[in-house]
């Protein structure tokens, strides 16, 4: 592989050099001056002194060990030719050499307790070692091992040893990264180096360089003892032979021998071992003095010139034959493991770089390995494509999951407060008498259904795209359809100098079998873009049929004919894409979010259709669709302008179908203003409704009462209304098991009723709730004998009369001049002044319980309880009109549902901050309740008898969970002035009873 070479490279070698060249001519200089026997001066003495072992020490911790014993072998040719018997002692400096490497290896000089243990080492190696061994060269035998002699030597060496060990960690604890990467070892000791370039300088760490080390190591000791043992044989001055005798002997053997007849390697061996016989009387016995020290360690130090140096010979080839490409291929290895999926095509690359070139078996397994890793990173290639497809198809699954999540809650969201509008106005329309007023509320509830319809309408591009839409046939009224499509259309020309056009067949059959509110989207989204695109002339609605072969189908058709901008021909493919609005910069003010078009073509397609344009630029454009409906009437729906006349005086006053006077209905949901239009809503029908708050004050009104039917809302705080139904028809003590539940619901999206009915209920009723079909709910499943429809004898259908009374003229002063609210929006959320004042009360005195409830539930982490009480807030806050309160409760209600726990944390305490505020601004109405008016001082002060019996029975009606009675004896005793010294008690009594809290009161009633 070739490398780029950069300029510290050839600096570095430049380095070595210079330092190889200085420390052999110091060490040769030095050694001669030793080997000379001559006298020193006192600049050779002093070079001597500290430079004999030290240039090497440093050489072999800058560069290694491979230059020092390059430089050894010099200075033992050098010694060799000049005094060849002092040859040996070269040994001493490749072991020092050896051991000053492996201290380098270690990072001995990065710290400076390290760095002392090492010069005392050299001190104690070069003075009291070698000192000891010179000892023995000198024929003085072990004296100069001698703890005096020793301590001596290891003294002296103290300079020279300090001086070496100084410069190095100088240079490797002080020195930067620059200057320490001018040495070959200076790898070990800097931090910008990448742990495989370290792992593979430090041969320690190589289990092959260790092995290999060892191995010479045994062979060397075995080598030195057989050389010991057997040096008076192999070595001629050991023998000390008794030439005349032993050589007569031997001659006298070798002439009695016939030689001839020796014909065979046994009798020449045996021949041998006899000769052998008579010399051995002239060997030296092999025993420890000074003359086997001497020559035992002269031996040593000689077996060390090559033992040494042949192990880290060996030791480096190994390492860069071996163990370096080894370790390579291993660390490519580990990057597959260590970065998984994520580098893979990265660790390839890295892996074919390696280009190992060592013509034995490693190359053959590297070959072997990027092979096997290339088909493996192809594999895991294919296995992620897969994955990629599956998560693809799980975020898809996930999506439209989370689209069906937030249709349901934005449903809610939005339904709610339309709910209680819409409400509130049909009770006008049952109320009224004035044309007038009929002919307005009819307007509004026109506009209101129309409303709701347009709040579908947004929400159904998520539901095409996820293929949750359905095409549902109902029977319908077609003057009832184009009504609203007619009153819609005048009500977005207002503003505009625009004529609206209409020409209906009145011959068209009235009632017919459809998707009637598709039908009626797709037209109006047809209506309100011409009428949006049209600054000036008229837009024409046609509604005509046209018979088919089958007698009870006919084609309905729709042409919609503006006098507006028109399209241009190149424009016309991006009509029907999604967010796509046509010369975005001429129409800038024109609302709209672009998806009009492609959902009603996307609508037509599944009912069959499809939307025709024709369009001039400049000059308008025409719209028409056809959509086969079958015929449940042939009445034809007539002259549209009278008939719609009509619909205002005649068919939109409000008569209820039948009186129950017997009959009892619960009604449960946990907003008040709900609860209020209900009772409204079935205040003509005489059918007297219970109302509970919360599930579990249903649970304990359906074992107290027998209902002729339920109905349950959905989402309520900790019990919902699922789970309400669950655990009434768990009960045995439930006088309702056979009793019709309706679920109450603001999410009306697709799949619903199927949900309600595997849950257990009877059907369910969308809010904002239709009168009619809640009517019509009842009236299914009461008996008849306790019915009386119009007719019956007893049956006088009763519409009051509509006016302001005092008691609403009194709230509106009083709720007018309070912080934090919008009494307008308030007062039609709950039906009228008296009733906002009665509802705020209500939340004002429900504060403190409810706010800390949702604070206990965030600081406990239950964030479903949590959402439930936010939730709760939410509505609350919205029907007495403060907004603000409700859309940051409506916000975190989100957060929960989406389980976006950051956002909870960040927002609840502005929200319990925000909540609790309206303790102040709804004083006047906590004081009022609290019996501290000056209207109050005015009442008679009740009897302490009378209190006690009124509080007697509040426990007893708390304790039965008969809140309403409960509500009743409260009632009675407002009319009261409290003791003072009971006011406090009392105001924490109302207050609990409004937040239903049942063991708050009962501990305080103890």
């Amino acid at each position: 592989m070739n490398r780029k070479r950069d300029k510290l490279f050839y600096i570095r070698y430049l380095v070595l050099i210079v330092m190889f060249v200085l420390t052999t001519w110091i060490t040769i200089i030095n050694n001669l001056h030793i080997d000379s026997g001559d006298d020193l001066n006192q600049l050779q003495f002093a070079s001597v002194y500290l430079f004999k072992f030290s240039p090497l020490i440093v050489l072999t911790a800058f560069e290694g060990v491979l230059p020092s014993i390059l430089s050894c072998f010099i200075l033992f040719a050098v010694k060799t030719s000049v005094n060849k018997e002092l040859a040996f002692v070269t040994g001493i400096y490749i072991l020092g050499a050896a051991s000053t490497h492996y201290f380098t290896m270690s990072e001995f000089f990065k710290r400076k307790k390290t760095a002392l243990i090492a010069m005392l080492f050299f001190m104690l190696f070069y003075g009291s070692v070698w000192g000891g061994c010179l000892g023995i060269l000198a024929g003085r035998g072990f004296m100069e091992f001698a703890p005096g002699r020793s301590f001596f030597y290891f003294i002296n060496e103290l300079p020279e040893a300090f001086l070496a060990v100084a410069i190095i960690y100088i240079v490797y604890a002080k020195c930067p990264n620059k200057a320490k990467a001018l040495f070959f070892s200076g790898v070990y000791y800097r931090d910008d180096v990448d742990e495989l370039t370290r792992k593979m300088a430090d041969y320690r760490k190589s289990k092959l360089s260790q092995t290999v080390s060892f191995i010479i190591f045994v062979q060397a000791i075995a080598l030195g003892l057989a050389a010991a043992i057997f040096a008076n044989t192999l070595i001629p001055n050991m023998k000390n032979s008794l030439q005349d005798e032993v050589n007569i002997e031997v001659e006298v053997i070798k002439k009695n021998t016939d030689w001839r007849k020796i014909t065979n390697i046994i009798a020449l061996e045996q021949q041998v071992s006899e000769i052998e016989a008579a010399q051995s009387t002239g060997y030296l016995l092999l025993e420890l003095n000074s003359d086997t020290l001497i020559f035992d360690t002269k031996l040593i130090l000689l077996i060390l010139v090559v033992v040494i140096p042949l192990s880290v010979l060996t030791n480096q080839f190994a390492q860069y034959r071996i163990a370096r490409p080894i370790m390579r291929l291993a660390d490519s290895m580990q990057a597959f493991y260590d970065m998984g999926a994520k580098g893979l095509d990265e660790n390839l690359q890295k892996l074919r770089e390696l280009d190992i070139h060592t013509d034995d078996e490693i190359e053959y397994m590297y070959s072997n390995f990027a092979k096997t890793a290339e088909n493996m990173v192809g594999y895991i290639k294919m296995i992620q494509a897969q994955k990629s497809l599956a998560d693809a198809l799980r975020f898809q699954q996930s999506a439209n999951e989370a689209k069906n999540n937030f249709l349901s809650s934005m449903s809610h969201e939005i339904r709610t407060p339309i709910n209680a509008m819409l409400g509130f106005n049909e009770m006008i329309l049952r109320e009224s008498k004035d044309p007038e007023i009929i002919k307005y509320a009819s307007n509004v509830n026109s506009s209101g259904k129309m409303l709701l319809g347009l709040v579908n309408d947004i929400l159904d591009f998520s539901r095409i795209e996820a293929g949750k839409t359905e095409i549902i046939p109902v029977e319908y009224d077609l003057s009832s359809m184009i009504n609203d499509l007619i009153n819609t259309a005048h009500m977005r020309m207002k503003g505009k100098n625009l004529e609206l056009k209409t020409n209906i067949s009145t011959d068209i059959p009235c009632m017919l079998m459809g998707d009637e509110i598709r039908i009626k989207q797709c037209a109006m989204n047809v209506i309100t873009n011409a009428i949006k695109y049209t600054n000036e002339g008229s837009v024409t609605i046609t509604i005509d049929h046209k018979e088919t072969d089958d007698k009870d189908i006919i084609l309905l058709r729709f042409n919609i004919k503006d006098t507006g901008i028109g399209i241009r021909k190149e424009d016309m493919d991006r009509l029907f894409a999604p967010f796509e609005r046509i010369e975005e910069d001429r129409n800038r003010t024109v609302e709209g979010t672009g998806l009009g078009m492609n959902i009603v073509k996307q609508l037509l397609a599944l009912m069959g259709s499809r939307l025709l344009v024709s369009s001039e630029y400049g000059k308008g454009s025409e719209f028409s669709f056809s959509i086969k409906q079958k015929v449940i009437s042939r009445n034809p729906i007539g002259d549209f302008a009278s008939t719609y006349e009509e619909s205002l005086l005649g068919q939109e006053t409000y008569h209820e179908s039948f009186h129950a006077p017997e009959a009892n209905v619960l009604v449960v949901d946990d907003t008040v203003a709900n609860l209020t239009v209900i009772q409204g809503l079935l205040k003509a029908t005489q059918v007297k409704v219970d109302t509970a708050e919360s599930g579990l004050e249903a649970l304990e009104k359906v074992c107290a009462n027998k209902y002729n039917i339920i109905f349950l809302d959905h989402r309520m705080p900790k019990m919902d209304g699922v789970e309400t139904l669950h655990a009434m028809k768990e009960m045995d003590e439930n006088l309702n098991k056979d009793v019709p539940v309706y679920a109450l619901t603001a999410n009306v999206i697709s799949g619903a009723r199927e949900m309600y009915l595997k849950e257990g209920f009877a059907g369910y009723l969308p809010k904002p709730i239709d009168s009619a079909k809640l009517e019509d709910a009842i009236l299914k499943v009461l008996p008849d004998d306790i019915v009386l429809r119009p007719g019956d004898d007893g049956f006088d259908s009763v519409i009051e009369t509509d006016g302001i009374g005092a008691e609403d003229l009194e709230a509106i002063g009083i709720m007018s001049n309070l912080t934090g609210i919008d009494p307008d929006e308030g007062a039609k959320n709950c039906g009228g002044p008296a009733a906002l004042k009665n509802v705020a009360t209500n939340f004002a005195l429900s504060i403190e319980s409810n706010a800390q409830s949702i604070e206990d539930a965030w600081k406990a982490g239950d964030y479903e309880n949590y959402t439930t009480y936010v939730h709760g807030l939410k509505s609350s806050a919205r029907v007495i009109g403060a907004s603000e309160l409700s859309n940051l409760a409506a916000f975190l209600e989100k957060c929960g549902l989406n389980s976006d726990v950051d956002e909870i944390e960040r927002r609840t305490p502005e929200l319990l901050e925000n909540y609790r505020q309206y303790m102040e601004y709804l004083a006047p109405l906590i004081e009022e309740a609290s019996g501290d008016s000056e209207e109050d001082m005015n009442k008679p002060l009740i009897e302490p008898e009378e209190l006690k019996g009124a509080l007697t029975s509040l426990r007893e009606f708390v304790e039965g969970s008969y809140f309403d009675s409960a509500d009743d004896v409260v009632s009675m005793m407002d009319d009261y002035r409290m003791p003072d010294d009971f006011k406090g008690t009392y105001k924490e009594i109302k207050k609990l009873l409004a937040a239903v809290d049942r063991d708050g009161l009962l501990d305080i009633l103890k």
